[in-house]
Parts: C-alpha cells; sequence; structure tokens
C-alpha cells in the first residue's frame, strides 16, 4: 500500500445519537488510533481504547471507522487522530526472499512517523529558512526562572524579567449547559476551566439570563458551587439550562507591578506565604528570622479548624492537643473566643492547654457575674477535659455549656468539668463553673493545683492520692448565682468545696477558701494531711454545715492558722475509735458559727492557741473516749459554755487558757468534766496523761506511785480511809512530811512533786 494522504486527525461533532464516526486515513493498527472529547470550554479527556471506543479498519488504506460506547450529547467534539511508536518492527533473514508486503507496510509505518514529526514542527516556533545557523537552545532552568523569551537589536534569543503585563487581561468566557456539563435539578456545581482562587476573579454569574446574588455561589476545589440561604450546597434549578459568566483578571498572575499591591486590592482571602517574611525582633542583638519559623513557635486550636461559632469544637481542640505528641507542648485557646466543647477531650502527657486568663471581671466587683461575656470553654456536662500524666491546663474559664449568668439557683449544675486521670498533673490560674464537680481525681500521684477559681456543687475532690496532693491559693465562692438581689439560698452548695479521702499522705493545703459549701473542707481516711492558711465562711444559716469535717479514721491532720465563720460548726472532728487517731489546731480561730467552734464527736485533738467566739459553744465533746488537750485558747461570747462537755468525761486536759467575757464567779466547763479516778494499790499507777487531779478509790496501803517524772505535781482526793506509805525507794517512793505515813480519810487531800527520783510531799489536807 501507500500512504498518499498527509491526513492524521480528524473531529466531529456530537449530536447525542451517533456513535460511529469514520476515520479518513490509513493506520496499521488500533492502538495507533486516539480520541479526546473536549467541551465547550475547552476541557479535554482522552478516551480509552476497549472502554469508551473500538477501531475498525487497520489496514485499509482509506481508513476505518471509530465506535463510541455511548452516544455523546449534543456540545462536545470528539478529536480522532493518529499516533505511530517511533519504532522499527520489520525483520530481514540473510538469503530470504524479497518480503516486498512486509517492506511496504514498514515504509508507511516510516512515512507516517515522518509526517508526525512534520506536523510537530509546522506547529512549534521556529526560524525562517533564511537563517541559517541560528542556535534555540534556551538557557538552564535557574537562568530561565520568572524571565521570559525576547529577542535583542539583533534578532538574538535572550531571557527578560517577566514584566507585570504578562497574566494581566486573560479574561475569558466560561460556559454550561444544562445536560452536558451538569444535571439540572441534581447537580450542584459546575467545573471551571481554571481556579479563579477569588469570586474576586469571576464576573456576574448567570443562569438562564438571570444575575446571581453573589452569596449564592462560592468557588470550591476548582468548581463553581451553588449554595442556599443557609450557605450549604443546594441543586442548580430544573429550568436553569445554561450558565454563564466572565472569568479572569486585568491583574499579573505571575508577579504585581510596583506598588499595586495594596489593602484596596488583596483579597480577604488571599495568601502570602509566610516563609517570605522576616521577622526581626526587638533589640540590637536579634537575628531576622522567615516569620514562618515564629508563628510556628507557638500554636493555636484556630491552626487546626476551631471555629468558636457555637458548632463543636472538641475535634479542632482534640487534633491540636494530639498534634503536639509525646515531646510536648502547649497549645493555646485565642482571647475572646467561646468554644463549645461537646465531647471529652484528652490532654496528652506532657501536653498543656493555654488559655488567655480572661476571666476575673472588674476588680472588687463582687455582686454581678460577668463571664459571659467573655471568652470560654462551654462544656457539655456529659463531657470532661481529661489531664494525662505531666499535662496540664492554664488561664482556662471553662463552664458548663447553657449557663446563663447570674443563674438563680445551682439546681442545674451537672457534670464533671476536670479528670485526672495521670500522674503530676497541674491546673493553673482557671476558672471552672456550673458543674457537679469542678476537679475529681482517684488514684494518681502528685496532683498540683493552684490558683483555682471555682463554683461547682463540689470543688476539688482527691481520692486514694499516695503521693503529696499540693492544693494551693484556690477559691471556692458563689461566682455563678452572684447578684445584687440573689437570696442567700442561691449562695449555699450541698457538697464540699474541698475533699481529701482514702490516703491522701502527706497532702499540702495552703492559702484556699470557701464560702456556702455544706462542708468547706471534708477529710476522710487521711493521714499526715496540712491545712495552713485555709478559710471556710458560710452564710450563718445553713443548718448542719461543718467548715472543717475529719471523717472516719484520719490521723496526724494539722490545722494551721486556719478559720472557720458562719457554719453551724467550725470544725467537726469524727475520726473513729482507733488508738492514735490524732489530730491538732494550731493558731486556729472559729467565730459567728452557731452551734459551736469546734466538736468532737470521735478521736483525739490538740487544740493549742487561737480563738472561739461568739457560737452556743466554743468548743463541745461528745465521746468520753476522745482525749481533748485545749491550752493557750481564747474564749469569748460563748452563750452556752466556753467548753461544754455533752458527756461525762475524764479526758480533758486544760492548760492555761482565756475566757474572756466569762465573767467572776462563773464556771468555764460544765459539770460533765469529772477527775480520773484511781483504785489504790501497793504501787498505785498514774496515767500518763498530764492530768494533775485525781480521785483515790479503796483502801489498800500505798506503799508508792509509778509514773513520776521530774516536775510532775499530782493532787490525790481519797473517797475512802486509806495508809499512804513513806519510802526513800527510787523512782517510785514518796517522802512524806515528817518521815511518817499519811493516814487518809474520806475528802483528805495530798498533792506530791516528783524530782526525777522521788515524790516529796508539797500540800496536805486531812
Amino acid at each position: 500500500m501507500t500512504v498518499t494522504s498527509s491526513t492524521q486527525d480528524v473531529s466531529y461533532a456530537t449530536d447525542g445519537s451517533t456513535v460511529v464516526f469514520p476515520v479518513p486515513f490509513y493506520f496499521i493498527d488500533d492502538n495507533h488510533v486516539f480520541v479526546d472529547k473536549i467541551d465547550a470550554n475547552g476541557t479535554l479527556v482522552p478516551l480509552v481504547l476497549g472502554t469508551d471506543y473500538s477501531v475498525s479498519g487497520a489496514g485499509v488504506e482509506s481508513g476505518g471507522a471509530v465506535t463510541t460506547t455511548v452516544a455523546y450529547a449534543t456540545g462536545f467534539h470528539l478529536h480522532i487522530y493518529r499516533i505511530v511508536p517511533v519504532t522499527q518492527e520489520t525483520e530481514y533473514q540473510q538469503n530470504d526472499p524479497f518480503p516486498a508486503k512486509s517492506t511496504e507496510k514498514a515504509l508507511d509505518k516510516l512515512t507516517m512517523i515522518a509526517q508526525q514529526t512534520a506536523s510537530a514542527i509546522e506547529n512549534s516556533i521556529r526560524y525562517p529558512s533564511s537563517e541559517i545557523g541560528n542556535d534555540g537552545v534556551l538557557p538552564g532552568a535557574n537562568d530561565r526562572a520568572l524571565k521570559v523569551v525576547g529577542f535583542d537589536a539583533l534578532g538574538n534569543v535572550v531571557m527578560l524579567p517577566m514584566p507585570t503585563a504578562i497574566g494581566a487581561g486573560d479574561l475569558k468566557n466560561e460556559v454550561w449547559t444544562g445536560g452536558t456539563d451538569y444535571t439540572p435539578g441534581v447537580s450542584t456545581k459546575v467545573l471551571l476551566s481554571r481556579d479563579y482562587t477569588s469570586k474576586a476573579n469571576l464576573g456576574s454569574v448567570v443562569m438562564q439570563g438571570i444575575s446571581q446574588d453573589p452569596d449564592s455561589y462560592r468557588i470550591n476545589a476548582g468548581y463553581l458551587e451553588f449554595l442556599d440561604g443557609a450557605g450549604n450546597p443546594t441543586a442548580i434549578p430544573v429550568d436553569a439550562q445554561k450558565i454563564w459568566c466572565v472569568g479572569g483578571t486585568t491583574l499579573s498572575l505571575n508577579r504585581p507591578a510596583l506598588d499595586s499591591v495594596t489593602d484596596e486590592n488583596v483579597t480577604s482571602d488571599a495568601a502570602i506565604k509566610s516563609s517570605k517574611l522576616l521577622y526581626t525582633p526587638p533589640g540590637g542583638d536579634a537575628v531576622p528570622r522567615p516569620v514562618e519559623d515564629r508563628l510556628r513557635e507557638t500554636l493555636f486550636v484556630s491552626d487546626f479548624g476551631a471555629k468558636f461559632d457555637g458548632t463543636d469544637d472538641t475535634s479542632a481542640f482534640q487534633k491540636a492537643l494530639n498534634e503536639l505528641g509525646s515531646s510536648g507542648g502547649r497549645i493555646m485557646v485565642p482571647r475572646g473566643k467561646k468554644a463549645y466543647i461537646a465531647g471529652t477531650l484528652t490532654i496528652p502527657p506532657n501536653c498543656s492547654l493555654v488559655g488567655p486568663y480572661q476571666f476575673t471581671g472588674s476588680p472588687g466587683n463582687n455582686v454581678a457575674a460577668p463571664y459571659g461575656n467573655m471568652g470560654a470553654l462551654l462544656l457539655a456536662p456529659t463531657a470532661t477535659i481529661r489531664l494525662s500524666s505531666g499535662s496540664g491546663l492554664e488561664g482556662l474559664l471553662i463552664y458548663r455549656y447553657g449557663m446563663v449568668f447570674p443563674e438563680a439557683t445551682a439546681g442545674a449544675f451537672a457534670g464533671t468539668a476536670i479528670t485526672l486521670i495521670g500522674d503530676d498533673t497541674s491546673i493553673y490560674r482557671s476558672m471552672i463553673l456550673g458543674f457537679n464537680q469542678a476537679v475529681y481525681g482517684t488514684g494518681v500521684q502528685r496532683p498540683r493545683i493552684q490558683d483555682l477559681y471555682h463554683d461547682c456543687l463540689n470543688g476539688v475532690w482527691i481520692d486514694n492520692c499516695a503521693d503529696i496532693s499540693r492544693i494551693k491559693d484556690n477559691h471556692a465562692w458563689p461566682f455563678s448565682t452572684i447578684g445584687p438581689s440573689a437570696p442567700s439560698s442561691a449562695l449555699t452548695r450541698p457538697g464540699s468545696a474541698y475533699r481529701l479521702s482514702t490516703l491522701g499522705d502527706w497532702a499540702q493545703l495552703c492559702g484556699l477558701f470557701s464560702f456556702g459549701y455544706f462542708r468547706g473542707f471534708s477529710l476522710e481516711s487521711v493521714n499526715s494531711v496540712t491545712l495552713l492558711g485555709c478559710g471556710a465562711d458560710g452564710t450563718g444559716s445553713y443548718a448542719g454545715s461543718y467548715g472543717f469535717d475529719l471523717q472516719a479514721g484520719c490521723t496526724d491532720v494539722r490545722l494551721i492558722g486556719c478559720q472557720a465563720a458562719a457554719q453551724a460548726t467550725g470544725y467537726h472532728f469524727n475520726n473513729g475509735v482507733i488508738p492514735n487517731l490524732h489530730s491538732e489546731m494550731l493558731g486556729c480561730a472559729a467565730w459567728g458559727n452557731v452551734d459551736n467552734g469546734v466538736l468532737v464527736d470521735a478521736g483525739d485533738v490538740s487544740i493549742i492557741g487561737g480563738t472561739f467566739r461568739g457560737a452556743t459553744n466554743g468548743i463541745a465533746i461528745n465521746n468520753a473516749n476522745s482525749i481533748v488537750m485545749i491550752d493557750k485558747v481564747r474564749f469569748n461570747n460563748n452563750s452556752s459554755w466556753p467548753i461544754n462537755c455533752f458527756v461525762s468525761t475524764t479526758n480533758l486536759i486544760l492548760g492555761k487558757n482565756d475566757y474572756g467575757t466569762l465573767g467572776v464567779g462563773n464556771q468555764a466547763v460544765n459539770n460533765n468534766f469529772g477527775p480520773v479516778q484511781i483504785s489504790s494499790a501497793t504501787l498505785m499507777k498514774l496515767p500518763p496523761n498530764d492530768n494533775v487531779f485525781y480521785t483515790v478509790t479503796g483502801g489498800t496501803t500505798i506503799g508508792g506511785i509509778a509514773g513520776g517524772y521530774n516536775g510532775r505535781v499530782v493532787s490525790l482526793l481519797f473517797t475512802a480511809a486509806c495508809t499512804v506509805g513513806n519510802s526513800a525507794a527510787s523512782p517510785n517512793g514518796i517522802s512524806l512530811d515528817g518521815g511518817t505515813n499519811f493516814n487518809a480519810v474520806n475528802g483528805s487531800t495530798l498533792t506530791l512533786l516528783h524530782n526525777g527520783s522521788l515524790w516529796y510531799e508539797i500540800g496536805r489536807k486531812n
């Protein structure tokens, strides 16, 4: 055969019915025929042989046909063309007859390749044939970057700086037809021929001859997408059979003109890579750095999609926290933003969520609750923020989703705001409002909670901590319900402001304050706990309330410089009956309480120093087995008794106290306090306590008294005839006046002083 035609391609317009298209040129193989589908905007889609079309007529000099698998709708063009592989596949064998047909076919293929090459040369930019010897090779990529091809005075190729005119004025018509480019009533978008980046680069969008509101469409990932009134994608109307607009820009797409980039002509969604900008901190030794590096040093939750628009930002917050990973760091919450957190957040180990510390309101204002107008995390009551080991919160205002300020009551408070799930967590300079529990942790070690303001039904509860909780300078107060006309019932909370339970070993509570709680401080089965400078205040009308409540096996608890006011009872000790359940009060005060400054229901208590005024009873004792030592305490204005023993007891040890306004001739202690009774014996044994007065029963002759030490003084009151023998035997012997026995009768008294070796008589009455 011969290749008599230079035709290598043909185009047909689609009509919605035709599927067979003639191929008017010679081709050797089906695989040499290619088909492209081109729409009205010039968008090209290559069709696939065997899937989208088939070919017939290979080897026929006059050509063949292409058959498409579907009839393409009106509005497209099919471009059919030939591409022959540049290969030589005919093999000649030595001494074989001349293969005429194979040779002709090979020559046909070479002719087709030559036609392809000629076509490519014709489509190229080239020198005229009269200019022989010109070199058209361009410089390397680095020399061509951001330059244009130009010609010097001699017509030679040179690289010139790219002018601002390049890329300007590239306006073009965008046209879409229903049924071809989109399906009316179904499609929500149409494909743009290029990425215009901004609606500012589109003219009016016209749909069926009617201009559309700019708010009714947007550019999204290379598409023109149509929106409903809520900003959500919506279907193109059924009767809209044609859509068009003009797209492009009159400014350069490559580089701006000198002094042309100003605030007025930069769109709101324009972006300049921060790696191209430098930041120089103040100071002579400061080093300029890319703004990108500077910005990456601080991560914000908004960098990960937090919208602060009332929709759930849980996912964005968690993504931001997870980004820090095991390396740790800080994620920032921007100032003045409210984020709705509907699900549980987990702060990874060694990471912190940090806010702007904006929650205190106007300085000195204690009659308003302005927190609804501040940036905050609005946490759903079904969610919680979990702190892993080494993680923390700082500078955050967190309140229950749905709160208004001021709240009428605390009746809707629910949920747990913060849950500690790891060791060495920290909460610092934050505020938590409107939950059942502000902070809860069990089995975690070394938590640190400082400068936390909170108003919840229950405040901070640490359970089963074996290694030093540190809770410092916190303030529990009715921040949520306070107001100029708030009743006292709105200012009370039925739980505990601060609670330690089970172990609580060596916990340190310093500078904590509570107001209006049923239990200001609740301690249960803890040991070696110190409360320093803590205070519990109340409304004065909360029946059954305790400022400090020690329950169920507390031991070695020290209250130093603490205060309790306007409670039913200021300090309550109910430590159980196990020996050595001992607590200490050093320099504490109770004032304005209703029933008791101190109430001892169980356990031993040492009360050294301090002031107890204004309650019915200064100190009340309700357990005969409790050893209560009171020394250097001032009592004032107790309407019943400074010290009231509700039960008969001999275990009260009194030192030098000041009973203030009690008045001359009045009792400081009621008659339920009595002396310790001991039975006479050959060797009479004294209790180890520092009681100085004992009642002796029985008539057995006393030959010695055990339990003496240097400086100990005892007075003995005898209830029956009894002989006390004179003896010089150390250390229990008794040296009596005149060296003779003391023969006591009912009502006799004998006072003895021990010098470390013997008892010496210093007084008697017989």
